[in-house]
């Protein structure tokens, strides 16, 4: 068994805002810490490194300027095209992909680690998913993954609408932080026995389970989200 060290058409708009909007959401960032940076750069910074749902390639440069060669994917075009910019004359190798489709273009046993940072929210069934990392895995691989807390979901009256806590359900909401006009990003919650049954289903092992908390520096760009982050789940990195 493996251990594991525990994006729509609305996210194309969220892209064609620009990388301004996107880099100033990251760093903003850490108000919205998907994996711990000392957990996910420690762990994840040699080696062929798989970023799954790479995004705007943010995590791919950082782990590249670290030591590590990429292989990246997002589902949305123009999220790839951003990442190439960014990892220009890194070696990174960036596609446009589906995680929630076979990784049929990769070989079994490519990566030594694999990294999927808040992009499980926008897949309905993970166990395929993690079966698939399982195949792309080399032996004694290591899997660092974040999504949306499900209770902090379940909390939320506009995510959990009338649906059992359960129950897998989708919803959609207008994204601020990014300009004009919000994207409506749609997602899946879920109850956790979904999450981590499906991992050691595919063959993976709960290594750990953190439940991050936000920076101290966020308190300079948001004090009142600082707070209530503090208080009650958003994510969960496992």
């Amino acid at each position: 068994m493996q251990d594991v060290v525990v994006r729509g058409p609305g996210l194309a708009i969220l892209a064609d805002g620009g990388t301004l909007n996107l880099d100033a959401r990251s760093r903003e960032g850490a108000s919205k810490p998907g994996v711990s940076p000392k957990l996910r750069f420690s762990v994840m910074s040699t080696g062929c490194v798989f970023d799954a749902g790479c995004g705007p390639g943010i995590c791919s440069e950082r782990l590249a300027r670290n030591g590590a060669t990429i292989h990246g994917f997002d589902v949305t075009p123009q999220m790839v095209e951003l990442a190439r910019h960014r990892c220009a004359e890194l070696p990174v190798e960036l596609v446009a992909g589906d995680l929630a489709a076979p990784l049929d273009w990769l070989a079994a046993e490519s990566f030594d680690k694999i990294l999927c940072s808040l992009a499980l929210d926008y897949v309905e069934d993970l166990k395929p998913v993690f079966s698939e990392f399982r195949r792309v895995a080399r032996r004694g691989a290591s899997l660092v993954f974040s999504m949306a807390h499900p209770m902090r979901d379940w909390m939320d009256e506009r995510t959990r609408e009338e649906e059992a806590y359960f129950t897998t359900s989708r919803f959609g909401l207008y994204w601020s932080g990014f300009g004009e006009p919000k994207p409506y990003v749609q997602a899946y919650r879920r109850p956790l026995s979904d999450i981590l049954n499906g991992l050691t289903e595919s063959g993976w092992r709960l290594d750990r389970l953190v439940e991050p908390q936000p920076l101290a520096e966020m308190q300079t760009v948001s004090a009142r989200l600082h707070a209530k982050l503090s208080q009650s789940p958003a994510f969960i990195c496992e």
